[in-house]
């Protein structure tokens, strides 16, 4: 990459449109041109991006004072880079910098950066005193990197007349020139040349071709071109529109005609401390982005559209509430006079516009430059600033405020003047002074870029507002759980005594059938009908890992888990040998399963195809839980999920057609979180409820008990929320097991209570909805430790006592098979009438003693 810096000797000498042409006419042959603009001006470069049509926002700019004298070379490379030549355009006249030296100057960057200067001189009324001018000029200073001359608004005769003087006298080449052309003018205003936006000048792309095509004719651009300083190597990155937003927070940046000044620097700073900038229109727009952490309102020109950004009360109001409400926000100059309450017009100061609102006062027009210059700025701690620190900035502005601020204290870089001013906070800069975010050295040492202070900001605001949409959407989740629960009534007491009533007119021993009688009229209850079926039943088996295994409480490990999950779906499994023989279909579900390492689950979303396909029903929550000794099985919007899954799994399936439902799981260790669930809600001793699972030594049950008891002691959770235990010490399959119970009752068809692990989920369900236990039936007394308390507590009496503890719903499966036979003399069994038998008659048991 090539470079050369455009310096003139004073202010007004036509750098800024002569560097811009030429930037133009070195495009024209070919040679990708880009421009930098000396010193801290937002509307040269403004020009030139228009010029060169370039999208990227914001300007390239060097200077010494924001940026620091610390890496100013890898800025100009980072910057530059891409371009195969870059025109720096000096600032003022060549020495002049700060505090009446050169520091900060043109000459000051060049030296710094070891670039060749062109001068461009404007001979008017002068002639050899010219020639006098530029020895002087070149002599003035050592190493001032001075290679040639163009002179500007310049008559062709004047040109031949003054190229050999100063050549002779000066030892400068004259390079060429560039007569007037008043139609070409580019007109200035109150803050700077006009043109930078297409509403500006009329035919500007016109003025600007002419402009080139006739600097190609009077200047020599392959001379020039020779002078310029070749890099030996590209170094830098230009990531102003290709910064990767690795944090995954997003800035709002104000963009439009009425918002316009940004430095390229900043820009990029924003985008390498992580954030993504989605830009927006403030005249134009209805409201702010969507899903944004952060808000930039750069400078501008807001007095030109104070209407029209007024009557924009959708977008004034979405910023009143988003800045108000907190969202961390840099708005400096323009975008600081937006967020007042009124502003007046700049032509009519009686015409006064409403704004934002959010600074308490009025904006109005002052009829000149007000605090202009550099400043430093000190303040406490907030967002932006640190106790002590001196940060660099920048005021050029016409306008004033009723309300300025008083956080800062702003001292001219000279020392001459010190004022306060500004509005500083813990997600707020709002002020005058404009600043550049990518951070300098100040007194020998590097500051913290304000960038990375301002996203490091938005991050913290965008990881509250996650946890507060999170915590909104389990809020939104448990309501949405508790309102279908509400919906649960109490089942239908006049079909009960219809079926009982049938139950009696059967020619049989009243209550002979023992408690098949009373499940089948409980069922005709919930049901609603006194006609009870089980012609198509359905046993879903719910599958999950439990990470406490690893604290060695089962003899095998999660690896079972998936085998098993994998002959359920593929009718190999213990309990679809069972299901074969009663003619139920077996559903594996996945609430958890910890993944294979050999490929993807043979899984569906579709409860249809995986019954038709002998597929796993995928209702994968997370990756199995966490290890209940050392922190939560999950989080509680996760059990909530897990709950509302089982819950819908329910009517889905009902939808199917299915009459009846059966509760199976399956998940190495669940035992140990039944045990702590059980001891959770009972309130119980976990010594006593916590048994031998899938058989384990002495040695092993010693350890099970001790990291049950352990568990509740660290989880600490609440008896009383059902939800709470769960996620704190349950498991996803006694979650969803829990949902399936819950559903049962909703949709109001029959589901069968396997053994201890689902008893346990029936009794958290039972304690989030009392209406919920109407659904179920318990099918057998469970060899497990706890399963006669689990039974107590859900005032449930087992049909079978067989001593079983297989799990799998192979309970559930047995009392189905004692059920069917109780149903075929329900629905078919004679009456006394029809065989001419006396009905026998009910007694109470003690009637019969008098």
């Amino acid at each position: 990459m090539k470079r050369i810096m455009l310096a003139a000797l004073h202010s007004g000498s036509g750098k800024t449109v002569l560097t811009a042409a030429l930037a133009l006419a070195f495009r024209q042959q070919g040679i990708q041109t880009g421009i930098i603009k000396c010193g801290p001006d937002y509307i040269d470069p403004l020009l030139h991006n228009r010029v060169i049509k370039e999208a990227s926002v914001g300007g390239r700019n060097l200077d010494f004072f924001l940026q620091g004298r610390t890496g100013i070379t890898q800025r100009l490379a980072e910057l530059s880079a891409g371009w195969d030549l870059m025109l720096l355009e000096g600032v003022m006249g060549f020495y002049d910098g700060m505090a009446a030296g050169t520091k900060n100057s043109s000459y000051d960057i060049a030296a710094a950066t070891d670039t060749p200067v062109i001068l461009i001189l404007r001979p008017s009324g002068v002639g050899v005193t010219i020639a006098a001018q530029l020895k002087g000029i070149c002599s003035f200073l050592p190493d001032n990197h001075i290679t040639g001359v163009i002179l500007n608004d310049c008559k062709q005769s004047l040109f031949t007349y003054l190229k050999p003087v100063i050549e002779k006298e000066a030892g400068l080449p004259v390079l060429g020139y560039l007569p007037p052309f008043p139609e070409a003018c580019i007109e200035s205003r109150h803050l700077g040349l006009k043109a930078v936006s297409v509403t500006d000048t009329a035919d500007f792309e016109e003025r600007f071709a002419f402009l080139s095509r006739k600097i190609s004719e009077t200047v020599d651009l392959t001379a020039l071109y020779a002078l310029c300083a070749q890099d030996s190597a590209e170094n830098g990155n230009d990531t102003a529109e290709t910064g990767k937003n690795t944090f995954g927070v997003s800035v709002a940046v104000a963009y439009d005609e009425a918002f316009c000044f940004y430095y390229r620097l900043s820009l990029q700073a924003l985008r390498k401390a992580g954030a993504s900038l989605v830009f927006f229109s403030p005249l134009h727009d209805p409201a702010l982005p969507e899903h944004i952490s952060g808000l930039y309102l750069g400078g501008g020109y807001p007095e030109l559209f104070v209407k029209e950004l007024s009557d924009n009360v959708s977008m004034r109001e979405s910023v009143y509430r988003a800045v108000s409400g907190g969202l961390p926000t840099i708005a400096e100059c323009g975008g600081f006079l937006y967020l007042h309450r009124t502003m007046a017009a700049m032509e009519d100061r009686s015409r006064i516009y409403e704004m934002a609102g959010v600074i308490p006062g009025h904006a109005f027009y002052a009829g000149s430059l007000k605090r202009f210059g550099y400043v430093r700025l000190r303040g406490g701690a907030s967002m932006l600033f640190r106790e002590g620190e001196a940060v660099p900035a920048h005021e050029f502005h016409y306008y004033d405020s009723t309300a300025r601020g008083e956080d800062l204290l702003i001292e001219k870089a000279s020392g001459t003047k010190i004022f306060r001013g500004g509005y500083t906070g813990p997600s707020l800069y709002a002020g005058f002074p404009h600043l550049e975010l990518s951070g300098k050295d100040i007194d020998g040492g590097q500051t913290e870029p304000l960038a990375e202070r301002f996203v490091n900001c938005v991050r913290q605001y965008a990881e509250t507002e996650s946890r507060a949409e999170k915590q909104e959407e389990q809020r939104k989740e448990e309501r949405k759980l508790f309102s279908l629960l509400s919906d649960i009534g109490p089942c239908d007491e006049a079909v009960r005594q219809a079926a009982q009533d049938k139950w009696d007119s059967i020619a049989k021993p009243l209550g002979s059938l023992g408690a098949f009688e009373s499940m089948i009229a409980e069922m005709a209850a919930l049901t609603g009908n006194p006609e009870v079926q089980a012609k198509k039943p359905v046993l879903a088996v719910f599958c999950a890992d439990n990470g406490v295994v690893k604290e060695g409480v089962s003899q095998s490990g999660h690896e079972v888990t998936l085998q098993v999950m994998k002959a359920l779906a593929a009718q190999e499994s213990t309990a679809s040998f069972m299901a074969r023989e009663v003619h139920c279909a077996v559903l594996p579900v996945d609430m958890g399963v910890m993944l294979p390492e050999d490929g993807p689950l043979r899984e569906t979303d579709s409860v249809r195809e995986a019954l038709k396909d002998q597929l796993i029903l995928n209702r994968r929550i997370r990756n199995g839980t966490g290890d209940i000794l050392v922190e939560p099985a999950m989080e509680r919007e996760e059990c909530v999920q897990a709950v509302l899954s089982g819950f819908s799994l329910a009517g889905a399936l009902k939808e199917q057609g299915f009459d009846l439902l059966l509760s199976g799981e399956m998940g190495i260790g669940n035992t140990t979180t039944a045990a702590a669930v059980s001891a959770a809600l009972l309130c119980g001793d976990p010594i006593r409820l916590t048994g031998r699972g899938a058989g384990l030594s002495d040695e092993m049950l010693e350890r099970k008990r001790f990291v049950v008891k352990e568990v509740l002691k660290r989880q600490s959770p609440a008896p009383h929320d059902a939800i709470d235990v769960l996620s704190g010490v349950g498991g996803l399959d006694l979650a969803g097991l829990c949902g399936f119970f819950l559903g049962g009752a909703y949709y109001r068809i029959p589901v069968l209570i396997d053994g201890y692990i689902s008893a346990v989920a029936a009794l958290c369900a039972l304690r989030l909805c009392e209406n919920a236990g109407k659904a179920m039936f318990a099918s057998h007394l469970s060899g497990e430790n706890g399963g006669a308390s689990i039974l107590r507590a859900l005032q449930k009496r087992a049909v079978l006592q067989a001593d079983m503890r297989l799990g799998e719903g192979s309970g559930a499966l047995m009392l189905l098979a004692g059920l069917r036979p109780a149903l075929s003399v329900y629905n078919s069994g004679h009456d006394f009438a029809s065989l001419g038998i006396r009905p026998y008659q009910r007694f109470e048991e003690n009637e019969g003693s008098k």
